[in-house]
């Protein structure tokens, strides 16, 4: 049975016109990144609500310095364009500034389940060759079991479980 035809699609802001047309896309392909997104609104809008999480409330100025922060973190344990990483991190403002992170680097994130078990997270690292893996405290046994069993281990980045959350 054939689907009825559909609304038309989302558009997010965008102006009418189909998607990745170049003459109705006010973007480029190339700065839908979501980090560049995200700078782009911190400096039309920093003082913004960009997300809450609990009681925390981050503008897009600070959430653009916190990717800044991730990137540079990042960049210094060898993340480079192109490198894979894992993101093992509940729902939590530091996944966000590592995803942005990530993006700002050219980096691939390689996002995990956290309900994964060491023999899941096993899996994904034997599919998923990656150069580093960004865990928080709560998930390390886990991934400390799944690791001893990895051909090439990737280089795990804690996350500090105890730093308050900074804008």
């Amino acid at each position: 049975m054939p689907l009825p035809p559909s609304p038309a699609p989302l558009r997010f802001g965008l102006p009418p016109g189909p998607i990745g047309d170049p003459a109705s896309d006010p973007l480029p392909l190339a700065d839908r990144v979501a980090a560049k997104v995200l700078a782009r609104q911190a400096a039309v809008v920093p003082q913004r609500p960009f997300v809450t999480h609990g009681a925390v409330t981050l503008t897009y100025g600070e959430a653009d310095r916190r990717a800044n922060r991730a990137a540079n973190a990042l960049a210094a344990a060898g993340i480079v364009p192109g490198s894979r990483v894992g993101i093992l991190l509940r729902n939590r403002l530091d996944y966000l500034d590592v995803w942005f992170g990530l993006s700002r680097l050219g980096a691939v994130q390689v996002p995990f389940n956290t309900e994964y078990r060491s023999p899941q997270i096993a899996h994904v690292l034997a599919r998923a060759p990656m150069a580093a893996i960004v865990v928080e405290p709560a998930l390390v046994a886990e991934l400390g079991v799944a690791l001893a069993h990895a051909a090439t281990p990737p280089k795990v980045l804690l996350v500090d479980a105890d730093a308050p959350s900074q804008p």
